[in-house]
């Protein structure tokens, strides 16, 4: 994936030839950037004016969906992350690939004037950064936490095996 003539957005499979435009929200005149692809997934950003934002692609079928504004730098074929920039100020997101399901990050970085989110893995660890209330840059990485029914899932299924070992 990548961009030619004037911000197009394409994506290859192996060869040169098999170079392919990615379709655009707005048209042929729409200017956008493929940043990142996992899976069959792509993620970038793109349209015209008053159409477009933050995408994703599906590699095989080329169709396209809008997530919302901003762009969508990394995606691990589940979430997608970014950035939000409102009146010149960073924010970094995380949508799930779906328009409106964006999460706002920087909700999470008390004391913070601005955050992007640029990375994401497999485990949904995303990595970016943001800018503290001195406008010192720093490091971010927001790591998942299991939401309360996995905790009770994995402590009754521990009971489970606890009580099977003491039977005689």
């Amino acid at each position: 994936m990548g961009n030619i003539e004037l911000n197009t957005p394409v994506v290859w499979s192996g060869t040169a030839a098999s170079m392919r435009r990615l379709p655009m929200p707005g048209g042929i005149n729409a200017l956008g950037n493929a940043l990142a692809i996992y899976g069959n997934q792509i993620a970038g950003s793109g349209g015209t004016e008053g159409v477009g934002g933050a995408l994703i692609w599906n590699a095989e079928t080329l169709k396209y969906t809008i997530l919302g504004q901003g762009i969508a730098l990394d995606t691990n074929g589940v979430y997608q992350v970014g950035y939000t920039a409102p009146s010149g100020n960073f924010r970094a997101l995380r949508w799930s690939g779906t328009p409106g399901s964006e999460l706002d990050l920087h909700q999470f970085l008390p004391g913070f004037r601005q955050s992007q989110a640029s990375g994401i893995d497999e485990d949904g660890t995303i990595v970016g950064w943001g800018r503290d209330a001195d406008n010192n840059a720093r490091a971010i990485a927001w790591v998942p936490v299991p939401e309360p029914a996995t905790w009770l899932s994995l402590g009754i299924a521990s009971l489970l095996l606890l009580v099977r070992r003491r039977r005689p």
